[in-house]
């Protein structure tokens, strides 16, 4: 019998076993002889095996774990040694587990016995429950709630990166730490019974509470676990002071928003749901009257009117890409925002599904909209030019009177978010400049200057906050005043004329008047040749050259009244 038989070493019901494969090595770690199994399995031809180096069909990342195993079998040689080794397939390999044993022939060491089957099925699996832990892990630091585990001792086990962020932490100065050595147990800190509450009654807890040491207030979901207390939380101050306003406001306004948490669901490229929250499972069932659920297909819980663009917008996630979109549920807005979730190869198996109620603000905003629609509509109806400008004097707003008389004059329209003073004259700009510094100190400035040949009144206010407290902008309204300083110029034209009337007649006229009068008098005073019918003549001549010169001075005194 060969040296090299496997007769020689193995068992019968090796040499033929559909299971095990069997192999045989030289010290040099090259093939001599393997069982049927092992050709079949690797597709090798048994007539070319010997000598072929063992590496040759060993994963080249295992080859020091194989050399190793021998080395452990020579140093040990009454020990078996296992391994588990890949074998390269056409495009993938093969997971098998072999024990690796010195091979005597009589007292010498000649080789390796080599004793394997096939664990591929095996270690996917633990490939696959790995993955699926790492998304969940990968969900929580990505969610935009803060998290916090703790364990049964309540000892910090994770604090996410939103929470680390919300509340101004470094995680890593917290793990496993004690939470009440780092949270005060205050009686005026309300939450912290509530997590005790959870905890002794095992009951999940949802609540938004005031946070001192913060100084915000939050929206927390607090469930008891095997291994301790999750708690998620999310700021929720200004939605507090938002629904504040609301009801005082309207009174009678039902407050809507009873959690912000995110609803988050992981699903595979089938649209299978492969985890699912529990705000996902209590917002589908109060929207749609059925909970999601493990392994369901995502697509059943879909509006026929949003299916096509959801599925559409999943394609576009599992090809890599994050996608966000605003849209409509059972008639409640929601944030959508799509991740792709890579295992550890870097290939896509799924996408990740964050949805937040975005309802309240979203009506907000429209209705912001509205109003601010409206008011353009006011602003652009009026003739004056209307303006604000931020503390930097950048234009936040102007009407449509505004970019006209900007386009008259400069060549262009103002825009929002352009400089203010790249739309005055450039000989003006000093002055305007200093102009909108005294109006953010608190002045108010009227001037009125010339420009494309129009005469422009520029009034200059400064805008207050809410509170009537911080100058936040200027106010600036220009008028055309073009019409009015021509009428201005014609008054004073006018003037001018009648001016020039009354030195006519308090010297030109009233000069010949006088003469008159003179003359009127010497001949009064030659008698010698006067007759009485000559005398009244004179008389009457010397009464109507007074009444002329009265008139004249009553015309002249009038004129330098206006005047």
């Amino acid at each position: 019998m060969s040296l090299w038989s496997l007769e020689r070493y193995v068992p019968s019901f090796l040499l033929h076993s559909d299971t095990y494969y069997v192999v045989l090595t030289d010290l040099d770690g090259l093939y001599q002889v393997a069982n049927t199994r092992f050709y079949s399995r690797f597709r090798f031809d048994p007539n070319r095996i010997k000598g072929v180096h063992s590496f040759a069909l060993i994963h080249p990342e295992d080859h020091a774990a194989c050399a190793n195993a021998v080395t452990q079998c020579l140093e040990y040689p009454n020990q078996p040694c296992q391994v588990l080794l890949r074998k390269p397939d056409e495009s993938s390999f093969f997971w098998s587990s072999w024990e690796f044993s010195a091979l005597f022939d009589a007292d010498e060491c000649i080789g390796i016995l080599c004793v394997g089957h096939d664990v591929t099925e095996a270690q996917l699996s633990s490939v696959r429950v790995l993955e699926y832990a790492k998304t969940v892990e990968r969900i929580l630091e990505e969610m935009t709630d803060g998290f916090v585990q703790l364990d049964e001792n309540w000892n910090f086990l994770k604090i996410n990166r939103s929470a680390s962020q919300i509340l101004g932490i470094q995680s890593s100065d917290f793990l496993q730490k004690c939470f009440w050595d780092v949270v005060p147990n205050q009686a005026d800190f309300l939450f912290l019974n509530k997590f005790k509450e959870a905890v002794d009654t095992k009951q999940r807890m949802e609540f938004d509470e005031y946070f001192p040491l913060a100084d915000r207030w939050f929206s927390f979901l607090v469930h008891p676990t095997q291994e301790g207390l999750s708690i998620f939380f999310q700021e929720t101050s200004e939605e507090i002071k938002q629904r504040k306003v609301i009801l005082d406001s309207q009174q009678k306004l039902q407050a809507l928003l009873d959690s912000t948490q995110d609803s988050n669901v992981y699903f595979d490229q089938n649209f299978s749901v492969l985890t699912v929250n529990e705000r996902a499972r209590q917002e589908s069932f109060l929207i749609l009257g059925k909970s999601i659920q493990l392994n369901d297909d995502l697509r059943d819980f879909l509006e026929p009117s949003f299916r096509d663009k959801f599925i559409d917008v999943s394609m576009q996630a599992l090809q890599g890409q994050l996608v966000e979109m605003d849209v409509t549920v059972g008639g409640i807005w929601f944030n959508f925002r799509f991740y792709p979730v890579k295992n550890e190869i870097g290939m896509i198996t799924g996408v990740a599904l964050n949805a937040r109620n975005i309802d309240q603000n979203k009506r907000a905003g429209i209705r912001i909209q509205e109003q601010e629609s409206l008011l353009r509509a006011i602003y652009n109806s009026t003739t004056e030019s209307n303006t604000f400008l931020d503390r930097e004097f950048v234009i936040r707003f102007n009407n449509q009177t505004s970019r006209e008389i900007t386009k008259q004059v400069i060549g262009r329209e103002a825009k929002v978010g352009e400089k203010s003073l790249d739309f005055i004259l450039p000989e003006d700009r000093a002055e305007f400049s200093d102009y909108y510094t005294r109006v953010l100190a608190g002045e108010r400035i009227i001037v009125e200057k010339i420009g494309g040949n129009s005469w422009w009144k520029f009034f200059l206010n400064p805008v207050f906050d809410e509170h009537n407290v911080e100058i936040i902008g200027i106010s600036q309204i220009v008028q055309d005043i073009s019409e009015m300083k021509s009428r201005e110029a014609k008054i004073l034209s006018q003037n001018q004329i009648l001016r020039e009337i009354g030195w006519r007649q308090s010297h030109e006229l009233r000069r010949p008047v006088a003469t008159i009068l003179g003359i009127l008098e010497l001949v009064k005073q030659d008698k010698t040749e006067m007759t009485p019918a000559l005398i009244e003549y004179c008389d009457f001549l010397v009464a109507a050259a007074k009444d002329l010169d009265q008139m004249t001075a009553s015309i002249v005194a009038q004129v330098n009244e206006d005047k």
